[in-house]
């Protein structure tokens, strides 16, 4: 889930590690080989693992930034939801399991770049179009992925439902609530 502070941590570990490795004190007292910053003497092999450092963690972040903030900000615009979100997720119909009722798809959860797959399902009643529609069941089994067993509404959960994260076991339990008052403000 934090992969991108996790590798860039990594990153910041190994650049202390060679940067120590590197480090030796009689090459800051000799100017004549390095570069004077703030009355401070850095020889030239500290600026260059320096420079290597930035320019690695500039990558990662250039490698980061599409993946996981530009394209799915480009999908999340409604122009493109439909066909980008089955190229990007790799999402793809399973063959049906024998006595199996329900609908299988599997897809990358982190998109394209993902090696991983996961799967998601939908067991229940479907409105024209093929949405969940009525009673049933949704289950995708990737980490943040959810168990949602309820009543839908053209493809959206309504009414009382239970769901379960798959990750984390995180339970909610959606059920209406009538509100009622008698204050004159209102």
């Amino acid at each position: 889930e934090h992969t991108l502070s996790a590798w860039m941590t990594t990153e910041a570990y190994v650049w202390c590690l060679w940067a120590a490795w590197e480090f030796e004190v009689h090459k800051h007292d000799d100017c004549r080989n390095g570069t004077k910053i703030a009355a401070i003497c850095v020889p030239k092999t500290e600026v260059e693992l320096f420079l290597a450092f930035v320019s690695v963690l500039g990558a990662t972040c250039l490698l980061y930034l599409p993946h996981k903030l530009i394209f799915p900000c480009i999908i999340s615009c409604n122009a493109w939801r439909g066909p980008l979100v089955l190229f990007w997720r790799r999402v793809r119909l399973m063959p049906e399991a024998s006595g199996c009722s329900a609908l299988r798809f599997s897809y990358k959860p982190s998109g394209l770049l993902s090696v991983r797959w996961a799967e998601f399902s939908y067991t229940g009643t479907t409105d024209g179009a093929g949405r969940p529609h009525g009673e049933g069941v949704w289950s995708d089994n990737s980490y943040h992925g959810e168990c949602l067993r309820g009543d839908w509404v053209h493809g959206k959960p309504a009414g009382q439902f239970t769901s379960r994260e798959y990750g984390t076991g995180a339970q909610f339990l959606q059920r209406a609530i009538g509100y009622a008052t008698s204050r004159a403000d209102c």
